[in-house]
């Protein structure tokens, strides 16, 4: 994934960066995960072909146990179907289990078929394999429609 240059939507606020999320329509706090959160929804749309009328930010679940979790981003099919969660870190942390694990946890009730997690820089990937009922790493995220 490219680092895309997201600097022509930034503004300045109170000393504070904020920039514009096209698909919130407004303007967020530019954060270190923000700012990665960014790029990839700019590389699944201009790159992978995602319609950004599929992708949510920030979408909140709430599980079995009725704990809220907050997936940085969710992905539908035409049946609106959640097919892709992605949970974004910012630059530079390192993609460990205890992320998995936090992931996973937001996937319990979707069942998403993709699982992505991002620092910027890289992007692990799992896809479930409905044959052996599993998720299995992959190179990179697939295009939509996959």
């Amino acid at each position: 994934m490219e680092n895309y240059n997201l600097e022509d939507r930034i503004i300045l606020r109170n000393g504070k960066q904020f920039i514009l999320d096209y698909l919130r329509k407004k303007y967020v706090r530019l954060t270190p995960e923000e700012c990665v959160r960014q790029s990839l929804v700019h590389y699944l749309v201009y790159d992978l072909n995602y319609p950004p009328g599929l992708i949510c930010l920030e979408k909140e679940r709430a599980n079995k146990f009725r704990l809220d979790y907050r997936a940085d981003i969710a992905i539908y099919d035409t049946t609106f179907k959640i097919i892709l969660l992605a949970e974004c870190k910012k630059s530079g942390t390192v993609i460990d289990e205890k992320t998995l694990d936090q992931l996973a946890k937001y996937n319990a009730n979707c069942n998403a078929k993709l699982l992505v997690i991002s620092n910027g820089t890289q992007n692990l990937c799992w896809l479930f394999n409905n044959e052996l009922r599993r998720y299995e790493s992959i190179p990179n995220i697939p295009p939509f429609g996959f």
